[in-house]
């Protein structure tokens, strides 16, 4: 589950260091992309403002990107039929242009908590 509010920066950072339970930050702009299934992707937000994207996969991981593409952002947005899968495997994953932050939540032994 993905759970959106307003902070700032620092408290952002204060919360993913103490949080109990996953979860993840939106900012003004994101748009959650929730009408489309997919069978690895449980949650997509993104971002067209700050060209970001967050995406939290049915396994547990979830990470952040940032530098995404602002046309492939829009593009997703006006195109309902297209798959969130393909999305994210080509302006997303093995993309040079973009930046990959884990934010996933593990247990102490080192597996994600999903």
């Amino acid at each position: 589950m993905i759970m959106a509010f307003h902070a700032s920066d620092a408290e952002v950072e204060a919360i993913l260091r103490d949080a109990p339970i996953h979860l993840s930050f939106v900012y003004m702009f994101s748009f959650n992309v929730t009408d489309r299934t997919s069978s690895a992707i449980r949650c997509l937000l993104v971002d067209p403002i700050r060209g970001s994207a967050t995406v939290e996969f049915k396994n547990g991981y979830a990470y952040e990107y940032t530098n995404v593409s602002r046309r492939a952002i829009a593009n997703l947005l006006v195109q309902p039929n297209m798959s969130l899968g393909f999305w994210v495997n080509k302006n997303l994953l093995n993309v040079g242009r973009t930046k990959q932050r884990d934010i996933s939540f593990y247990t102490a032994d080192g597996k994600v908590f999903a």
